[in-house]
């Protein structure tokens, strides 16, 4: 009775989860490709990726050369997790304007071209927490932690410091068929979005 019980669980998530996907992505064809902005020029948009290139170089020295196509990797909720979460910073620091929801298809459109520098910069921040842990399913990184912020000035900003235990930065490496869960560094990453600076 209990395997039955799993099994039909197991499978009204994964009709919940296909359906969701469908709507999920024609809306997201809905949506629009480009940022709602509180009257942010293309130029001073372009300004904020800047900075978060050149902020987050050290998490990407890492990150892209290991493995640039982590993205992929990831699982459908995790990279809707992780745009959310970004699109509620860019939201609360008012970089952007916008329902968060709307924003953050627009956020995971952008990421998911992992050659454009705003994707690279942004996925490559991706942290172990202390009490938000990612764990390892079906060949899958699950993410519960993602931080990213814009202060005030609407610079993208990072504050980080070297640290020897398991917190940092993570990327999915394959090995034969399988994929694992690898530390590439150990730099701590957390956000000042009040004043923003890097040390």
């Amino acid at each position: 009775m209990k395997k039955i019980c799993l099994f039909l669980g197991s499978f009204l998530m994964f009709v919940g989860l296909v359906c969701s996907s469908v709507a999920y992505a024609q809306h997201w064809k809905n949506s629009g490709d480009s940022f709602i902005n509180n009257g942010l020029t293309p130029a001073e948009e372009a300004r904020i990726k800047q900075q978060a290139s050149q902020v987050l170089q050290m998490g990407l020295k890492y990150y892209f050369e290991k493995n640039p196509l982590v993205w992929n990797y990831l699982s459908a909720y995790s990279k809707q997790a992780i745009s959310l979460q970004i699109a509620q910073s860019l939201i609360s620091s008012g970089a952007v304007r916008g329902n968060a929801r709307e924003v953050s298809y627009m956020v995971e459109k952008e990421l998911s071209n992992t050659s454009s520098d705003f994707a690279k910069k942004c996925w490559a921040t991706m942290q172990y927490g202390a009490t938000a842990h990612p764990y390892y399913r079906n060949g899958q990184i699950i993410l519960s932690d993602f931080r990213i912020g814009v202060n005030k000035e609407k610079n993208v900003m990072f504050n980080y410091t070297k640290g020897t235990n398991t917190q940092g930065y993570y990327a999915v490496v394959k090995e034969g068929n399988a994929y694992k869960l690898d530390l590439i560094s150990s730099i701590q990453a957390s956000i000042n979005t009040d004043n923003g600076y890097e040390r």
